[in-house]
């Protein structure tokens, strides 16, 4: 079951920071939320059948006085729990510029703003974040996505983001403990499951094609990309953000500590996969590309390619994380932003999703690296 949830109670408060990239795109963009329910699996960390958060970014229509989104929305209906909850242990004067902030600052989608059908269907792409990060950690990325023409359903399950607000004001929190790959995955292969019921009705009905479906990730959000487009056929390209490539740190890739079935799997399947990896700071980014493509692209008969960010720490890759953490963890976060990354991230994968969903040139991730000569690509061609 996946149900919208009710933007009646959100409320405007202060003063409004109003960003004013990375978009554009042609469309505007609206932002909806939902509440997903599987019944068939338990979480095993709470013993209760799983739930999750989800936010979708769409085109929209162009309306004067929309309400713009809020970066708290995603806290509703317990915001004021929620930021006390991440800010507890703050001294005083911290805590309250903190808040003041937090409750400020306004995205560039509108809340549930109609939906632009002119040119639908859109396709999709599912956004799951870092460990220890929430659904609006890169919410200008999928807001610039969405500019672009696609249905953008940023994701977050309980534990694996730092808070998790459920629509009958819950609190779940962080951090995950145990099993940290199968929970993500299951939530993206049972929202999968899901797009036929979010196409036929509400907001996003008619939106949605189906048949047109990608995933990205960033840190433990990559793996889950990478694993959930070999696990659902229905996933025709991934991305995977600064992360490893299966989910465990190894000699090898990690892959080898998979069951052999999925490893068959992997190894057997033509599937586009893009990877983006941080890199030390001065070095060659065409040889680091080279250099992570050799390491990484034994798992792959599909396009596999690979693009260096020389300098970017692994941080740089969140692009609105201010709500992720708690504590100083938290007050960090306010100055992780690169000024670049919002641009560069959606021009990459607006490049590559084109190319992968809609028919663009696949050589024109090549072009488009061009763009950002700091960085660097290297791709192994399919086998025929």
């Amino acid at each position: 079951m996946i149900q919208v949830v009710s933007h009646s109670h959100l409320q405007d408060v202060g003063l409004v920071q109003v960003r004013t990239n990375p978009l554009p795109g042609r469309f505007p963009v609206g932002v909806c939320h939902y509440h997903a329910i599987d019944a068939t699996r338990m979480d095993e960390q709470d013993r209760v059948p799983r739930q999750f958060m989800v936010s979708a970014f769409y085109p929209a229509e162009a309306r004067e006085g929309a309400v713009g989104a809020r970066l708290v929305d995603i806290f509703e209906p317990a915001v004021t729990e929620a930021l006390e909850y991440l800010t507890d242990d703050l001294e005083s004067e911290t805590k309250e510029e903190l808040l003041r902030k937090l409750r400020s600052i306004e995205l560039q989608s509108a809340r549930s703003s109609p939906p632009e059908h002119s040119a639908a269907p859109y396709p999709v792409l599912i956004y799951y974040p870092a460990g220890g990060c929430n659904r609006f950690a890169n919410a200008d990325v999928c807001e610039a996505l969405a500019s672009h023409g696609y249905v953008v359903l940023a994701m977050d399950g309980p534990h694996d983001a730092s808070l998790v607000v459920f629509p009958d004001g819950q609190l779940c929190k962080g951090p995950l403990q145990g099993d940290y790959i199968s929970p993500g995955v299951g939530d993206v292969g049972y929202l999968l499951g899901q797009l036929d019921e979010l196409n036929g009705e509400g907001i996003l009905s008619r939106m949605i094609d189906t048949k047109r479906v990608g995933i990205f990730g960033h840190s433990r959000g990559g793996y889950i990309a990478n694993i959930s487009a070999f696990l659902n056929e229905q996933v025709k390209a991934a991305v995977s953000i600064d992360s490893f490539l299966w989910g465990y740190m190894s000699e090898g890739t990690g892959l080898e500590k998979h069951p052999l079935d999925f490893q068959a799997k992997v190894r057997s399947m033509s599937k586009p996969l893009l990877r983006l990896c941080g890199r030390p700071d001065g070095t060659d980014p065409q040889k680091e590309a080279e250099f992570c493509l050799k390491r990484d692209g034994g798992d792959f008969i599909g396009d596999f390619s690979v693009v260096a960010f020389p300098g970017w720490s692994h941080s740089d890759f969140m692009t609105t994380p201010w709500s992720c953490g708690k504590g100083y963890d938290l007050v960090a976060n306010q100055s992780r932003v690169r000024a670049d990354a919002a641009e560069t991230l959606t021009d990459i994968l607006t490049t590559f999703f084109d190319s992968r969903l809609r028919g663009a040139d696949t050589d024109q991730l090549h072009g488009c690296i061009r763009r950002h000569p700091a960085l660097g690509v290297a791709t192994q061609a399919a086998m025929k």
